[in-house]
């Protein structure tokens, strides 16, 4: 059974370095994962089934609500709901946390991550042509409050 587990960094961060490098061509290493968090309030949820490590979700505090930073699910792993649930999740912690929104950015090089978000109900806003190089960035958000 699949089990989904709030961690702090420090206690899962193996989990995270492998599952990220199994999932991404270019994924950050412990330092910059450290440093991109220090002095920020985050949250990081991991996904196990009997101890095995399948996938995680971090997001941290912005002035807006949430950022959605990383999401990833080791690829023997996928479509089989584990990323939908980190993703709700996430945003059940976000809206008891205060928060009125939620962004993340992504790109095209991803389609299945950006077919995921938009059925989650996250709306594209925003391009920023050649963000990592020759890659855009294509920014998405989810309204929490309706007051916005």
């Amino acid at each position: 059974m699949i089990e989904f587990i709030q961690s702090p960094i420090e206690h899962c961060i193996k989990d995270i370095l492998m599952i990220g490098n199994e999932s991404f061509n270019h994924f950050y290493p412990r330092e910059k994962i450290s440093e991109r968090l220090v002095d920020k309030t985050y949250w990081a949820i991991l996904a196990h089934d009997n101890g095995i490590p399948m996938g995680f979700q971090i997001s941290y505090k912005e002035d807006y609500g949430a950022y959605f930073w990383l999401l990833g699910v080791r690829p023997k792993n996928q479509k089989i709901g584990i990323g939908s649930k980190l993703i709700d999740l996430q945003e059940e912690l976000s809206k008891r946390l205060g928060h009125q929104k939620i962004i993340l950015k992504t790109h095209k090089e991803h389609p299945d991550a950006i077919r995921l978000y938009s059925k989650k109900g996250f709306n594209h806003f925003k391009t920023i042509e050649g963000y990592w190089g020759e890659l855009d960035a294509l920014f998405f958000e989810k309204i929490l409050n309706s007051n916005l």
